[in-house]
């Protein structure tokens, strides 16, 4: 098959999308200007409420859209998560006609379909988008979103109303959506404690100037197609797998922050993931636990003044802006040693660019994972953590 190297999409599916053995039952009989994926593990109790929010979307969004549950397991989960996913394929058959919306079902549950041991919410998220990419409208006037959903976070009826409206005709651009999660019953304080530590880190990060200040929740996560493809599509880990996918998305597109609150995601506890919102809130409701941390804002204050000065003295040597850290804070010099800042701009300054090329190759080298590896440095070094409810970001 030749692909046109000039076609993002086309070259994504011929050399990285996720195919055999899963498909959507049933197959879809046109194509799509969105698509709303939903990977869906022991989620028979929730589920039918995110499809039932979904379909109090207007008529002519839901005409136009797809949604892709993909029902997934590994090979070492238990009889109850197969009974449960069992459950949950069943229901899913029985209503495939009964939504405003085309609904597909994507099996990875049952045994030969299952995920590999060691892989996640990652891998099925992606397998629910590439399959996407097959059914969007890509030749279309209106540029085909690909809109990542958990199947226990409902949505606003204004959820694809307002996303549509805030893309436009943008055919490469990204965004992460207003959310809030249930206050009350037995998680209520602690979910509010962790939005003000989701919170907080968003607002550091766009005091400090990063362009990585958005929130990392897989359920309020939405890009167009295009700009699926250039990032490479969505990262297979067993976690963490919002947080990765947006970093690729901010290297290569605009990733916008839509306020307006759309989605509902559920405050429980959870086994699904090792680290998140359900694993921070079953941390914090266990016995003697203390109250959710948040970084610094002082740490806050040493990225802006070090991201400052590599865009400010883009032709400095590297040990006049080794010298310049230290004297930022007297920790940052050996973190930029750890990551091997002096060797990297050396290099650069061998290959001079225009101002703005240069701010987007420092901000693709120093991103959001070595953002998040420099405040824990810091948290090590002077930094201490703070109550999430206590922080000021102040002067």
């Amino acid at each position: 098959m030749t692909v046109n190297k000039h076609d993002p999409i086309a070259r994504y599916r011929a050399k990285h999308a996720v195919g055999d053995p899963w498909r959507i039952e049933p197959k879809p009989d046109r194509a799509f200007n969105q698509a709303v994926v939903i990977p869906a593990i022991a989620e028979r109790g929730n589920l039918p409420a995110v499809l039932e929010s979904l379909a109090r979307q207007s008529a002519s969004e839901c005409a136009r859209t797809l949604a892709i549950v993909v029902v997934n397991q590994r090979e070492d989960h238990d009889e109850e998560i197969t009974r449960n996913n069992a459950e949950t394929l069943d229901y899913l058959r029985e209503n495939a006609k009964a939504f405003p919306f085309a609904l597909g079902t994507i099996d990875a549950a049952s045994p030969g379909l299952r995920l590999p041991i060691k892989q996640g919410v990652g891998l099925a998220r992606r397998i629910g988008m590439d399959a996407a990419l097959a059914h969007l409208d890509l030749d279309g006037a209106i540029p085909p979103l690909i809109l990542s959903l958990d199947a226990d976070a409902p949505v606003s009826p204004r959820y694809l109303e307002a996303v549509r409206a805030a893309f436009g005709n943008e055919r490469r651009m990204a965004a992460v959506l207003g959310y809030d999660h249930p206050k009350d019953g037995p998680e209520g304080d602690a979910i509010i404690e962790y939005e003000a530590f989701l919170k907080s880190h968003v607002e550091g990060l766009r005091f400090a100037g990063s362009p990585y200040a958005f929130h990392t929740i897989g359920s309020t996560t939405v890009c167009t197609a295009e700009a699926y493809a250039l990032a490479d599509g969505m990262p297979q880990r067993q976690a963490g797998e919002d947080f990765y996918f947006l970093q690729k998305l901010a290297k290569v597109v605009p990733v916008k922050t839509i306020d307006e609150v759309l989605v509902y995601p559920a405050a429980r506890t959870s086994w699904r993931v090792p680290f998140g919102t359900g694993a921070r809130i079953t941390t914090r409701l266990e016995p003697g636990a203390g109250p959710v941390m948040a970084y610094a804002p002082s740490s806050y204050r040493v990225l802006r003044d070090w991201l400052r000065a590599m865009l400010d003295t883009p032709n400095a040597d590297a040990a006049t802006l080794m010298h310049h850290a230290a004297a930022i804070d007297p920790a940052l010099p050996a973190f930029l040693d750890q990551t091997a800042f002096p060797a990297t701009w050396t290099r650069w300054r061998q290959t001079p660019l225009p101002p703005e090329k240069a701010a987007a190759r420092i901000h693709t080298w120093f991103d959001a994972i070595k953002t998040l590896k420099l405040l824990h440095h810091l948290r090590d070094h002077g930094h201490e953590m703070i109550k999430a409810r206590e922080w000021r970001l102040g002067e």
